[in-house]
C-alpha cells in the first residue's frame, strides 16, 4: 500500500533538505523558508511544480503517523538522503564518537572558564535563540553546516532535557556544537582552522545562538585580539557580553568560540 502513496524517485527529506532525524519544529521551520524566504512559493514567483513536490514533502513529514509509515517506506526501498540538499552529492556524515568526544571537552573546558558549566537545564528568559532556527538558518543554507548526530553521553551525564547537538561542513574544516534546553539554545561552539572561522561564519553562529540579543562585532573584536594582539602557542581571552559570555581561544591548528547564557 505504501507504494501507492509516496513516490519513488524522490526523497522527501533531500526536498525540503533536512535530516532524516529532524525535530518537527525544524522542519515548519524550514517548510517556510523554503516557501516564503526562498521565495518558492509561485505566489512570489516560484515554480509551480516545486512548490507542488515541498508541499508534497511537508504534508508526509509534518504529520507523525505519516512520517512514521513514510520512515519504514524509505528503508523498504532504499532511499536516504545522504547529505541533506547535497542531492547525493556527497557521503553522508556518520556521527564520529571521536570527534564528539573532543567537541565536548573544548566546550566543556571554555564554559568552565567562564563559570557556566554545567549548562542550565531550563533556559534562562533572556535566551531567544532555538535549534530549529539554526538547522534553517544561514549556518545551514549559507555555509553548509549539517547535523552530524547528538552526544547522547553528554545527555546521560547531565540530563535529557538538554540536546547537545553537533553539525559539520563537507570536509570538516568547521565544526558546531550547540546545547539546548527544550528546544532553546544555551550554549553554542564553533570550532576549525583560523582561517576557516571567518567573520561571515562568527556573524551567523552569534546571531543564530543568541537569537540576536549579542552584538556579533563584539564577538569579532574579542576573537581579533586573540588572533593578532595575544602571544603564544595558545591563547584564550573570555568576556561578558550583557547577558551572555564569549570565550575566545586559538591555537596554532583550530580556533574555538564558545557563547553561554549568563548562569542566572
Amino acid at each position: 500500500m505504501a507504494n501507492t502513496r509516496f513516490r519513488t524517485d524522490v526523497d522527501y527529506y533531500e526536498v525540503l533538505q533536512v535530516h532524516p532525524s529532524a525535530h518537527p519544529a525544524v522542519i515548519r521551520k524550514v517548510y517556510h523558508v523554503l516557501m516564503l524566504d526562498l521565495k518558492h512559493h509561485p505566489d512570489l514567483g516560484g515554480d509551480v511544480e516545486r512548490a507542488q513536490l515541498i508541499n508534497e514533502a511537508f504534508a508526509v513529514l509534518s504529520d507523525p503517523e505519516r512520517r512514521q509509515e513514510y520512515d519504514r517506506f524509505r528503508a523498504e526501498v532504499g532511499l536516504r538522503t545522504e547529505s541533506p540538499g547535497a542531492a547525493r552529492s556527497a557521503p553522508e556524515q556518520a556521527a564520529d564518537p571521536e570527534a564528539h568526544a573532543a567537541l565536548l571537552e573544548r566546550m566543556q573546558e571554555a564554559m568552565s572558564a567562564l563559570s557556566a558549566w554545567p549548562p542550565r537545564k531550563t533556559p534562562p528568559p533572556f535566551c531567544r535563540g532555538r535549534v530549529a532556527a539554526v538547522e534553517a538558518g544561514p549556518l545551514a543554507r549559507t555555509h553548509g553546516f549539517r547535523y552530524t548526530g547528538s552526544i547522547r553521553s553528554a545527555q546521560e551525564k547531565l540530563g535529557e532535557e538538554l540536546d547537545f547537538r553537533t553539525y559539520a561542513r563537507p570536509g570538516g574544516d568547521l565544526r558546531l556544537l550547540v546545547v539546548s534546553a527544550r528546544g532553546t539554545v544555551v550554549a553554542g561552539m564553533v570550532c576549525g582552522l583560523p582561517d576557516r572561522v571567518t567573520p561571515d561564519v562568527l556573524r551567523a553562529f552569534t546571531t543564530e545562538v543568541t537569537g540576536g540579543e549579542v552584538d556579533p562585532e563584539a564577538v569579532a573584536r574579542l576573537v581579533h585580539a586573540v588572533e593578532y594582539l595575544d602571544s603564544g602557542d595558545r591563547r584564550r581571552r573570555t568576556r561578558a557580553l550583557d547577558l551572555w559570555l564569549a570565550c575566545a581561544t586559538r591555537t596554532p591548528d583550530e580556533s574555538c568560540v564558545v557563547l553561554a547564557a549568563y548562569p542566572l
